[in-house]
């Protein structure tokens, strides 16, 4: 039989759920009631905080310093050492999980509102700056994106998976 196992830290966010979590080697990046938290992951100490006005952002990819996170409508881009914020891309209408590869960020519009089928699309955002690369165009609200080698793999609402090359 195996012993309990043992809590090693605890940290407070405050109000709202910390549900949406990224770490890396040596920090975790977790959001608050419009605050967004860089904390040790050894310690459990406060690295940075930073607040925003968008509702309902979590962090979802991190790498080669930047850390992307989603909101309702938007994305947001943050300097992972400092939480400075680097930019925004906001499509207007609900965003997928955004994924960071070689680069480049990847972001899909999920929505399944009242849009025109061309206004569904797959980005291609430069990581460090958010200027937009290339585009994909879909008939139909997208998954969040997976990549892998140069491939872009994104589901479709109607049950379709894609494959788009980068």
């Amino acid at each position: 039989e195996k012993a309990d196992q043992e809590k090693l830290w605890s940290f407070e966010t405050g109000e709202g759920n910390a549900s949406s979590i990224v770490a890396t080697t040596d920090t975790v990046y977790v959001a608050g009631n419009k605050i967004l938290y860089a904390i040790n992951t050894t310690t459990g100490t406060e690295r940075w905080r930073t607040s925003h006005d968008s509702h309902g952002i979590g962090p979802r990819a991190v790498d080669d310093g930047v850390l992307c996170v989603d909101g309702w409508f938007e994305v947001l881009a943050f300097e992972a050492s400092s939480g400075s914020q680097q930019w925004e891309f906001a499509p207007g209408r609900s965003v997928g999980k955004p994924v960071l590869s070689n680069g480049v960020a990847y972001i899909t519009h999920t929505s399944t509102g009242e849009y025109e089928p061309e206004e569904y699309r797959l980005y291609a955002l430069e990581q460090q700056s958010g200027s937009p690369l290339w585009s994909y165009q879909s008939d139909i609200p997208m998954t969040s994106p997976a990549v892998y080698d140069g491939t872009v793999f994104v589901g479709d609402k109607d049950g379709h998976l894609k494959a788009v090359s980068s």
